[in-house]
């Protein structure tokens, strides 16, 4: 088969010598977003690509693959994507599902040389959609916490499985490894359960699980340096995953030789782990690019053949991609959740689908939303929130790249767009002004709220600065009659600020229709009434 690389370059030469290409978005303001980002939660490297329709329109990386060696990272740079991975996994149990080598409504038992059963409910089936959709009441057990590899796994997927699930195996556990509400009934996000589903598609096939996957998609996909197995891996693509000691045991037990960790942690210094798996091939472990990730980004957007490789039907794909979970069983950061996706909501309301990922050296995204076939990928080597890069990339994505008039799309997307009906928008400077009666030492003062300039609810908000009169402040812009929410705090919710009785303060509302300041004196933090108390 011809390299798509080479056919996307000629496409590329052709364009330019006839027609001229259109030019690279400008995301000045994501990328500098990125950068302080960076900084402030102490992101080692991360990358972005970005397609829109058919084509990758932007790529680029930012920081370190690898702090000691000073090698920057790119999208061609590989780590472990985590849970990016259940999306491969259910594609390829669906691929059983289209040729009927299985149906998902049937019971996992049907398939498995061993039977599966709840112990607390013996005579209830688990079925395979269940699995996909995260319902079957499989937990995530003890022995998932800690039991990874340097390199490739060293227990083999099918010792795991029966060890997991079979009464005194080496890792069953009653209660850890389900849950107490009857399957179909609850949802519990379960890596044990994709760590089963990846066993299924191994008995069901006859062919190793990263075997089946290599053969069935990545090669289709031309994903040649994305595997299960760390041992497949171009050496030279390969970045560092670094720890903070956000998960101290777990990081000790993945740290690189002759890694002092706490040294590391006291000194708060990024420490390199190991390039680690586990043996549930499923739920995680998949190692990955931005780049190689794209073509698979692309076959989800274009919900078309891969060039000339048919990957799945369009029908199935769209069971996959449709809330498949009542929305009352999902955590609030969902917003739907399929078969081996989920969609999650922009701060305009509207969806993008995908799968995140975390774990420690890793933090990943997979998203795009079919109505303006836009999607992104962000890859991160620490372990750290990145939701709030979901709606900055989209927002500024949409901005530059949409080509598909307003009046065509939901009125939603309008928030996104510098002009509307041909008219530049208003752009309204609102101050935000915060004087603290006391404020501790070395502290300082941030806002955090609904907006993606003002932190979108995530991780430590957005620092104001510090006046010699004592107050913080920042200018933001606006668009005209936005609303913005907010709160102060000092850098995490457990520092939020709290009136004099000790109770957390309801978000400051505004919706903007002029320049304003707005002035706060905060007079006392929940940290410090805890301790007053």
């Amino acid at each position: 088969m011809t390299s798509n690389k080479i056919i996307i370059s000629s496409l590329t030469f052709f364009c330019l010598l006839f027609f001229g290409c259109p030019k690279e978005p400008q995301l000045k303001d994501l990328e500098s977003f990125i950068r302080f980002k960076m900084e402030r939660d102490n992101i080692p490297g991360l990358a972005l690509l970005i397609i829109k329709n058919k084509n990758i329109v932007y790529e680029e990386g930012f920081g370190w693959a690898d702090i000691n060696k000073q090698v920057r990272m790119r999208t061609v740079s590989t780590f472990c994507v985590s849970s990016i991975a259940k999306s491969f996994t259910a594609i390829a149990v669906m691929q059983l599902h289209q040729k009927g080598k299985i149906e998902i409504d049937s019971s996992i038992n049907k398939y498995l040389p061993f039977e599966v059963i709840h112990p607390l409910y013996q005579g209830e089936e688990i079925t395979i959609k269940q699995l996909l959709t995260h319902t079957s009441s499989i937990s995530n057990g003890p022995s998932l916490w800690r039991n990874f590899s340097d390199g490739d796994p060293k227990t083999p997927l099918e010792e795991w499985a029966q060890g997991y699930f079979i009464s005194g195996g080496r890792f069953y556990h009653k209660e850890g490894n389900f849950e107490r509400w009857k399957p179909g009934e609850g949802f519990l996000y379960s890596n044990g359960g994709y760590g089963l589903l990846a066993y299924l598609v191994q008995v069901v096939t006859g062919h190793p699980f990263n075997e089946y996957c290599k053969q069935n998609i990545f090669e289709p996909l031309e994903m040649s340096n994305t595997s299960f197995l760390v041992s497949e891996i171009d050496t030279n693509t390969m970045a560092a995953m670094y720890g903070f000691g956000d998960f101290i045991d777990l990081e000790k037990d993945i740290a690189r030789k002759n890694v002092n960790v706490d040294s590391a942690i006291y000194q708060s210094k990024p420490f390199q782990l190991m390039n680690y798996s586990s043996p549930e091939l499923g739920a995680g472990g998949l190692y990955s690019s931005a780049s190689e990730l794209a073509n698979f980004l692309h076959f989800l957007i274009n919900e078309d053949k891969f060039f000339s490789d048919s990957i799945l039907r369009r029908d199935v794909l769209h069971q996959m991609l449709n809330p498949n979970v009542k929305n009352d069983l999902l955590p609030p950061w969902f917003m739907d959740l399929g078969m081996g996706f989920y969609s999650m909501k922009l701060d305009n309301g509207e969806p993008v689908w995908g799968h995140t990922g975390a774990n420690p050296g890793s933090s990943t995204y997979l998203f795009f939303n079919p109505e303006i076939k836009i999607g992104a990928i962000v890859i991160a080597n620490r372990f750290v929130d990145i939701r709030d890069l979901i709606t900055w990339v989209f927002a500024e994505a949409f901005n530059e790249l949409n080509d598909i008039p307003l009046k065509k799309l939901k009125k939603s997307w309008e928030q996104y767009s510098n002009k509307i009906n041909g008219n530049d928008r208003n752009r309204r400077i609102v101050t935000i002004q915060v004087t603290p009666t006391a404020l501790p030492p070395n502290s300082s003062v941030y806002v955090n709220g609904n907006h993606r300039f003002l932190g979108s609810w995530i991780s430590k908000g957005i620092p104001l600065i510090k006046k010699n009169d004592g107050s913080w402040s920042k200018r933001f812009h606006f668009f005209d009659s936005t609303k913005i929410e907010f709160k102060v705090t000092r850098g995490s919710w457990y520092m939020q600020a709290v009136d004099n009785k000790g109770t957390d303060l309801v978000p400051y509302s505004l919706l903007v229709l002029n320049d304003t300041t707005l002035t706060i004196s905060i007079e006392n933090w929940k940290d410090i009434y805890s301790k007053e108390k």
